[in-house]
């Protein structure tokens, strides 16, 4: 038999269908169904792992060259700052008095007060005794009238010295108006005896402070338990003095 005969039996017999004639098992054409719908989209998978860094890419491009200036001219000006620095000089009316001395700034100096603040006055309190005030220079006149008024006050009750008389003194801006304590006014009350070197200087200015005697003048400066340090304002000369035997003058100072 022909193969074209053949193939409609073999397909009978695996339908399970009892075989026909050869001529009839021809005639039988079997046929596909209709193709079914598209099943339903399946559920989206797991994302995957992430590929490997890829290579670098290329370095870019430099940027041009900014165009140099060909300008010589200087920039503008700035504005002016605000200085508080004043500078004072010798003679100038400031802060209770006159200044007698200033340092090489001109910013710090020393002032006299523009009268005497004794004629007669004891250097001592009525007992003999070391007081420690033995410091000289510019400025030292100040701890050493501090430590004769800690060390003298008690020696006579009420009593009073040049280093007292110096201390107490209290003037306003002006140089003569006395402190009243009034909330509105400026009040120095830092006065003290002047040192040794001090009271030489304003010896030196006399004629610019004005109001000197001819006379002689307490330093604060000690020379031993028994003297201390004066000036004689007619010709500058200076000499211990016996601390009880003479009532000297007194011209209290400040520093600023």
């Amino acid at each position: 038999m022909t193969p074209s005969i053949l193939k409609p039996l073999a397909i009978a017999l695996l339908l399970g269908v009892a075989p026909l004639s050869i001529s009839t098992a021809y005639a039988v054409v079997v046929t596909a169904g209709a193709q079914g719908a598209p099943g339903a989209t399946g559920a989206k998978g797991a994302t995957g792992l992430k590929g490997p860094v890829g290579p670098a890419g290329n370095n870019g491009t430099n940027g041009t060259n900014g165009v140099a200036s060909t300008s010589t001219a200087p920039g503008p000006k700035g504005e002016q700052g605000n200085s508080t620095t004043t500078v004072r000089a010798i003679g100038d009316s400031y802060a209770g008095g006159i200044v007698f001395w200033v340092d090489a700034s001109g910013e710090h100096g020393l002032i006299a007060a523009r009268a005497d603040q004794s004629t007669d006055v004891h250097w001592f309190n009525g007992t003999y005794k070391s007081t420690n005030a033995t410091h000289d220079g510019v400025y030292a006149g100040a701890m050493n009238t501090m430590l004769i008024v800690a060390q003298q006050t008690a020696d006579t009750a009420g009593g009073n010295f040049a280093a007292k008389v110096a201390a107490d003194y209290s003037v306003q801006e002006d140089g003569t108006s006395a402190c009243t304590g009034a909330p509105t006014e400026i009040c120095y009350g830092d006065w003290y005896v002047p040192s040794k070197v001090e009271l030489n200087l304003l010896y030196q200015q006399k004629s610019v402070v004005g109001g000197f005697a001819n006379y002689s003048y307490w330093s604060s400066s000690e020379y031993s338990s028994y003297s201390v340090w004066f000036q004689f304002f007619n010709d500058g000369y200076q000499n211990d003095e016996f601390k009880y035997e003479d009532l000297l003058l007194v011209r209290a100072v400040r520093a600023f």
